[in-house]
């Protein structure tokens, strides 16, 4: 019994260990089978995919150019028709509407674009680029690396010049080429009067991000009531009165107001551009229009996720949709208390607008309260700063709190406005500011 036993023992341990080398090649078996393979085949077959349209804007050359010149030809006459209508009605007293005159200022850039390809490079003859390289005998390596190189890059710009036309040429059946006035390039919006507010970095970063050609949009966060919206409406008077140089269309939108809803937007959106009502019910109309022309959309107050198709902007993955050949901005500025509906938004750049300092949160709530209230007792003054502590340095609360208290001169009068508003009169609930205690 004893020998038996002694002998079983040691078995045990090589049993497991046997089954764990199993379990581990059965788990890397299925790794391999259920990850690994299925990325290879994915990268193989995208690289192959890759590699064979990289190769065939060098062997296709000849024809790209061909079939460039002929689209070319065929769109001039599109475009021709287009302006000479456009001209009848401009003649009769009206303006172009801004959707004929975007589309017909990307048709012009990519006309310009398209004729430097066709005139620089289309031969009659149909050598391929390799034949003629290989003609010439004089060349040296780098006069022909110089040469391939050339032919690729135009063979593939022709490529995109002739989805450009392709699209152009889809959209260019206009009911309507021109109006009898055109909307402004921004509305005029009332300025509001916040003083004591001293440097503005989030305005100034968000005008440089409006500026700057490689964002598109733009995420401004920060609680209700610290001057979101009072940037927006800084930024709307950076247009008023530009005559569309930097952008065609300035849209602001209270998506509070528009209860979050799509429809609604979209009306607003489309009253900017010139529609009509019943254009505005057309996410496809409106996307069409934007998507020739250059706009500025400013959408204030997003408390959850808006998806950009609905509202008919045009966006791709998250960017709004733009080509080199196209000479149109397009940006979008997203306004929301919360951080992460910025990167819902696909937010390229955030801003967060923060609250005042100590010292201009005071400025601002007792240019505000007047000065008369301030000429109560020490009590009244102590329960001033505790306003000032609750408000976080948030403006708008400053800005609130002190109308509702402007004209009360009584403790009792002070306390009562307080406590309607939830605050802590004796201010034990916030830390002390230094700032405020010795003023």
């Amino acid at each position: 019994m004893s020998s038996s036993s002694t002998k079983r023992s040691p078995s045990l341990p090589k049993s497991r260990s046997s089954i764990i080398r199993t379990a581990e090649n059965q788990l890397l078996e299925t790794g391999l089978k259920e990850c690994v393979m299925p990325l290879a085949k994915y990268l193989f077959i995208n690289t192959k995919d890759y590699l064979v349209t990289e190769f065939n804007h060098f062997f296709r050359y000849e024809t790209n150019i061909a079939s460039l010149k002929t689209s070319l030809r065929e769109f001039k006459q599109t475009s021709h028709k287009l302006h000479t209508r456009v001209q009848v009605e401009e003649k009769r007293g009206l303006t172009r509407t801004n959707t004929v005159k975007g589309w017909l200022e990307s048709a012009e850039s990519i006309e310009r674009d398209a004729a430097a390809i066709v005139d620089g490079n289309y031969n009659s003859s149909s050598e391929s680029p390799l034949t003629s390289l290989l003609e010439r005998k004089e060349s040296g390596p780098k006069d022909c690396f110089v040469f391939l190189f050339s032919n690729y890059h135009d063979s593939k710009k022709s490529v995109l010049l002739l989805d450009e036309i392709k699209r152009l040429s889809a959209d260019s059946d206009f009911d309507r080429v021109a109006e009898e006035s055109l909307p402004d390039t921004a509305v005029d919006m009332p300025q509001p009067r916040m003083r004591g507010i001293g440097t503005d970095r989030a305005l100034a970063r968000l005008r440089g991000c409006v500026a700057e050609d490689d964002v598109t949009i733009i995420g401004l966060f920060g609680p209700d009531g610290v001057g979101k919206t009072m940037r927006l409406i800084k930024l709307n008077s950076d247009f008023v009165g530009s005559g569309g140089e930097d952008f065609i269309s300035v849209i602001y939108v209270d998506v509070v107001a528009c209860s979050n809803d799509a429809r609604r937007i979209r009306e607003v959106i489309g009253g900017r551009l010139g529609m009509t009502p019943k254009e505005c019910e057309s996410r496809e109309l409106i996307k069409r229009t934007l998507s020739h022309t250059s706009f500025l959309l400013m959408l204030d107050g997003v408390r959850e996720f808006i998806d950009y198709e609905e509202l008919g902007v045009p966006c791709d993955g998250g960017r709004c949709a733009r080509h080199r050949s196209r000479p149109h901005r397009r940006k979008i500025v997203v306004a929301t208390p919360f951080d992460y509906v910025c990167a819902h938004m696909c937010a390229e750049e955030t801003i967060e607008v923060e609250g005042l300092g100590p010292e201009e949160a005071w400025k601002l709530f007792t240019e505000n309260v007047g000065r008369d209230a301030m000429r109560g007792d020490a009590e009244v003054h102590a329960l001033a700063k505790a306003v000032v502590r609750n408000c976080d340095g948030i403006p708008g609360k400053l800005i609130e709190c002190a109308r509702a208290l402007a004209g009360k001169t009584t403790v009792a009068e002070w306390k009562r406005v307080m406590s309607e508003k939830g605050m802590s009169s004796s201010g034990d609930s916030v830390d002390v500011i230094d700032v405020i205690s010795n003023i």
